[in-house]
Formats: structure tokens, sequence, C-alpha cells
């Protein structure tokens, strides 16, 4: 059973983070500042976030902190559905583990077990349409119920973040006029972020700001976690 009073703290901390996405529109300042954010906040051993690359063949290591802050070396570059990052990638699946060391696919177990990595996390940053990226959490201690719920929700946030900063990116690329972004509507990440609940509109639907967007997904994060319809 989920601590409420725990959630409740642990949001307001991912919130935290989430707000400070909309200083940014480039994919790799958005990733660092989550990266940043999760360890700051949640004391994590260290968190990272690969990127899809533009050929969707593979994932690129935008951002690393904590522990380790390098983004090359050998897991710089992940194939698409290779080792367990580009697998949770290609299949869209998270991956949950508080016994990292025992785990069959971890290639060095003695890694895991020299520096006191104890859990693991890896989602997929995806939307309706694709899979943006991978974030991978590390952790010293068993990752608590309340902390995974949540950073399920973070990962919708920083997916709608990352989508947004990858349409500037192509707009800016295309030498077009900055007014002529186009963001995802609030509808559609809030019917991303509720799975299978109905959504009607009525009137017409304007666009948002990403700040608004925001707060508007924690709000809805919030309701979820406590089961309102």
């Amino acid at each position: 059973m989920l601590d409420d009073t725990r959630l409740v703290w642990d949001l307001q901390r991912a919130n935290q983070i989430a707000q400070s996405f909309s200083t940014s529109l480039n994919l790799d300042d958005i990733a660092r500042l989550a990266t940043d954010g999760l360890v700051k906040q949640f004391d994590c051993a260290f968190v990272r976030i690969w990127l899809v690359e533009p050929d969707r063949k593979l994932l690129r290591l935008a951002a690393s902190s904590g522990l380790y802050t390098h983004t090359d070396g050998s897991f710089s570059r992940i194939p698409m559905g290779e080792f367990k990052i580009g697998g949770i990638a290609q299949n869209r699946i998270s991956l949950l583990s508080n016994n990292l060391a025992a785990e069959s696919w971890v290639r060095y177990p003695e890694w895991a077990i020299a520096n006191k990595i104890t859990s693991f996390a890896g989602y997929p940053l995806a939307n309706s349409n694709q899979v943006m990226g991978v974030l991978a959490v590390f952790g010293h201690h068993p990752m608590r119920p309340e902390f995974l719920e949540v950073l399920l929700g973070f990962c919708t946030t920083l997916t709608v973040a990352l989508e947004m900063a990858s349409l500037h990116q192509k707009e800016q690329q295309a030498n077009k006029p900055k007014s002529t972004l186009v963001r995802p509507s609030f509808s559609e990440s809030l019917a991303y972020l509720l799975g299978q609940t109905t959504l009607s509109i009525l009137g017409t639907e304007r666009s948002l700001s990403l700040s608004q967007v925001q707060l508007f997904l924690n709000v809805a994060e919030i309701l979820k976690t406590l089961d309102c319809s």
C-alpha cells in the first residue's frame, strides 16, 4: 500500500524538477535538468537518459548525473533493441529491480556490488506515436513504491518536454518562424497519461504553454494516484 504522505511529498519534489523544463527547448539541456534533479531531489546513485537518434537505430547517451557524469564510453551509443536499455526502447516495457547484482541480464554484477548499487528502474520515454528515449535510475537502496509511482508520471511530463524541444529543433532546422511551432495539445497529452480513460472535447481547444501543460499534467498524475475517475 502506498504511503499517501510520502507520495504527496515525492510529487512535490518531482514537480520542482518538471518546472525547470520550461527554461529550455534544447533536448540535451532538458535531459540534464531531469537527471540532475532526480539525483538532487531523491538522492539517486546516478541517473542517465538516452535519446533515440533520428535514424531510429541508435540511442545516444544525452545526460548522466551522480556517480557518473560523462556521456562517452561503452554505453554512449546503444543499438535499438540491444542490451536492456535498447530493449526498453524497442519494446516500450519498463524494467524494475531491487536486487540488481542478482539479475541475469547485468553484464558486470561485481560492479554493482563494488559500488553498492542495489536498485534499478528503467522507463521508456514514449508518446502515443514513438519512443523518444529511455530514463534509467540507479539507487543505493531499494526503491519505494511511492517513488516508482511518481517516477512513472514524471516520465510523462519529461516526454512532453522532450517532444516540444524536438519539434522546436526541427522548426529551427527548417528556418521557419518560431510562431509556427506545433505543440501537442493538452487533451492529447492527458489522454496518453490517463490511458484507457475516455475523453471528450467540448468547444474549441486552445494551445497551452509548456508551464500550463506541466501544471495540469501534474494535477492529473496526483488524481490518478488517488484513483480519481
